[in-house]
């Protein structure tokens, strides 16, 4: 009942979240590959609108809050385990490196895991110390974080920050999210097709002024602002997206449902081996960008990939409930600390 009564409308936007990143995955994994692909200027162009999906879900992750436990952790490090395991063993065979690859967790192809690490190992005292905080301190510690993470990373003075990549700029999202939550008062009284309007407007720009000027200084400047994970305008491109979602109120069992195998999607999707043989020969023999309709058939592979990564998350379901149930059994909700 609990799942009927709930409101969607963030799982929603988890599953349109996963969309935009194995949507853009596709086009950047195969789209430069290529030598001298046609229209590159325009898929360019569109990276930064696509490029989203990471920083909503760490949003969603500070506006709902890290409850960090044991079994959290476990069951996060066990998905990860599960659908990558299987093919580190195989790879290790003819390859050797057997430590190194049973690292996996740390020495990781999906550096998304990595940074979530960090900010669920840390989550405990950023919850703490968020309580606390007066609005005039909120508004000075997000400040603080932004000149680390946003002008620091801008401007390229720290190769650590360069990309978003990182514990400081997951720590100024998740401050975001949670600002985003005890605000919600205010924002939810904004009208959806402003906020939509401001998303395209600044979308169109930012997508005219890459086309236009590709290969050029201000291409460069332009990219640099709104595409890494610390990028202003990606930042802010998020934070409209996140609001247009909170203000709808959807109850759906399915999205529910389907919204619990995102995490999944990402792994499967991601892991090396799945990614070089499967994906990308289907993309391959799939595509020819001399023949139109790509951004169709971009569409079509990315709904594709995330169904059958949610068949064979489903297809676990009894091992999942197994898990659990031996979880709580064994760790119930002790906090990390």
């Amino acid at each position: 009942m609990s799942s009927i009564i709930r409101n969607s409308s963030f799982e929603l936007l988890r599953i349109v979240a996963m969309a935009m990143i194995v949507f853009y995955h596709i086009i950047s994994y195969y789209l430069y590959l290529l030598p001298n692909p046609e229209n590159r200027e325009l898929y360019t162009a569109l990276l930064p609108t696509l490029h989203i999906g990471v920083i909503l879900f760490v949003l969603i992750s500070g506006y709902f809050g890290i409850k960090s436990t044991w079994k959290g952790l476990v069951s996060l490090l066990m998905v990860v385990i599960v659908y990558n395991l299987p093919f580190v063993l195989y790879s290790g065979i003819g390859h050797g490196r057997w430590m190194e690859r049973l690292m996996f967790i740390t020495n990781t192809p999906y550096w998304f895991i990595r940074c979530y690490l960090y900010l669920y190992l840390v989550a405990p005292f950023i919850n703490k110390a968020i309580d606390k905080l007066s609005m005039r301190e909120r508004v000075g510690a997000l400040v603080a974080f932004s000149i680390i993470s946003i002008y620091f990373g801008c401007t390229e003075g720290d190769i650590a920050l360069q990309d978003g990549k990182n514990l400081v700029n997951f720590i100024l999202l998740y401050l975001l999210g949670n600002t985003l939550k005890i605000t919600q008062e205010r924002w939810q009284s904004w009208n959806i097709w402003s906020l939509f309007g401001i998303f395209v407007g600044m979308n169109v720009l930012t997508f005219t002024l890459l086309y236009f000027s590709y290969g050029t200084y201000l291409h460069d400047f332009v990219f640099n602002i709104s595409f890494p994970y610390r990028s202003p305008l990606l930042i802010i491109n998020a934070i409209l997206v996140f609001m247009m979602f909170g203000k709808l109120h959807i109850n759906s069992v399915w999205i529910n449902s389907i919204a619990t195998s995102m995490f999944a999607v990402y792994i499967i999707h991601c892991q090396p081996m799945i990614h070089n043989i499967f994906v990308m020969d289907t993309l391959r023999n799939v595509l020819n960008f001399s023949r139109g309709g790509v951004f169709v058939k971009l569409l079509i592979l990315t709904i594709g990939i995330m169904l059958i990564c949610v068949l064979i998350d489903k297809c676990l379901t009894p091992y999942w409930k197994w898990q659990n149930k031996l979880l709580t059994k064994y760790l119930g909700d002790k906090k990390l600390y």
